[in-house]
């Protein structure tokens, strides 16, 4: 036949159709990926130190205040102040800090450390973060 020319090489229908449907699945594979870390990594607890941690060297207590700057509730349950080498529980206002809150915390250390002065870093322990500054002390 004069005039017809067949084309050989092209792909098959079937295969180009299961290359897009692939090429879609793994686009919506993306972005759900995206859009779930996204969601988990806005929904955080933030706890930032307002103002200078505080340490009493007469009383070896440490006062410090904390607020929420994230957008889900904090775990306040355990609170502890590394100081000097030393350990010390932390009483606060509140087991849990809603965002946007805040609360104070007293830690007295019952092996004081010893030579505490301006400058020295005290350590914050929660249950979800490590907090770390300069003390103030009179």
């Amino acid at each position: 036949m004069k005039g017809a020319t067949r084309h050989r090489g092209g792909l098959p229908p079937a295969l180009t159709i299961i290359i897009s449907v692939s090429g879609i699945a793994a686009a919506v594979i993306a972005a759900y990926f995206l859009v779930s870390t996204t969601q988990r990594a806005s929904k955080q607890c933030v706890l930032v130190l307002t103002g200078v941690p505080y340490y009493d060297t007469v009383s070896h207590k440490l006062y410090f205040t904390v607020r929420n700057d994230g957008t889900t509730t904090c775990d306040l349950s355990s609170v502890i102040a590394v100081l000097g080498g030393q350990e010390a529980t932390c009483k606060g206002g509140t087991t849990s800090l809603a965002p946007g809150d805040s609360t104070s915390f007293s830690c007295t250390f019952t092996n004081p450390p010893s030579g505490v002065k301006d400058g020295d870093k005290v350590a914050i322990q929660t249950p979800t973060t490590t907090l770390t500054a300069s003390v103030s002390t009179p």
